[in-house]
């Protein structure tokens, strides 16, 4: 005789399946997953700005870096872009003429010629050279421009010319050649000195202000007692 198969209903009961309760959430992975990426995005970003800021002070100093000691030395208090061109705040140049003579020439602030590295456009400057005996030539001007690798310094605007031996110049235009130690100017000019007041239509200054030399119609007026 064959017997008919129990069926699950008349098995009775089953024992509900247990399952492990996980007391950690599922997405904690996820977001330590996003905390590491936006952390790392964050590093790189920095690096790079820093990368970018080095790349930029590079560029102004090199032309400082590849003329050596008779270059000029690059030391400022701000730099930035302004309108592509990059300006240095309180800016001091240094260097010597060919008989080791030196000079230094600081700036309320200067801009690089954007179509001359070599150039840089001073602004309230002054440039202040001294001779092996201690004597000193110093010259301060309104604006001016000045030419690292031919060591020229043009100054315009106001520009006055003071010397250890008392004389005082007043002067609207004046040529620099700091290698030879000379100025020269061929428009007008108007000082004093130790023996008078003087007015004459050109000047020349060589050796660091050890010689002057006018022309052009000099004009000179004596003070009271001078030569007597």
């Amino acid at each position: 005789m064959n017997e008919a198969p129990i069926s699950a209903d008349a098995a009775g009961p089953t024992e509900p399946r247990r399952t492990r309760w996980n007391p950690r959430p599922q997405h904690a992975a996820v977001t330590i997953a996003e905390v590491r990426r936006g952390r790392f995005v964050g590093l790189i970003k920095y690096t790079l700005v820093g990368l970018a800021l080095s790349l930029v002070v590079l560029v102004v100093a090199w032309p400082g870096l590849m003329e050596g000691s008779k270059g000029f030395n690059l030391p400022f208090a701000k730099l930035g872009p302004e309108d592509f061109q990059l300006r240095m705040v309180n800016a001091r140049y240094m260097g010597t003429d060919d008989r080791g003579r030196p000079f230094v020439i600081t700036a309320a602030s200067a801009v690089q010629d954007p179509d001359d590295p070599w150039r840089v456009v001073l602004d309230k400057l002054q440039a202040d050279l001294t001779m092996e005996n201690g004597a000193w030539l110093s010259l301060i001007a309104a604006t001016g421009q000045y030419h690292q690798q031919q060591q020229r310094l043009r100054l315009e605007g106001g520009i006055s010319i003071f010397s250890d031996r008392g004389y005082e110049l007043q002067a609207s235009e004046v040529d620099v050649d700091l290698k030879a130690g000379r100025a020269v100017s061929a428009l007008p000019i108007h000082g004093q000195g130790p023996f008078g007041l003087l007015d004459a239509q050109n000047f020349e200054i060589t050796n660091f202000g050890d010689v002057m030399r006018f022309g052009g119609g000099v004009k000179l007026t004596l003070f009271p007692g001078v030569g007597g």
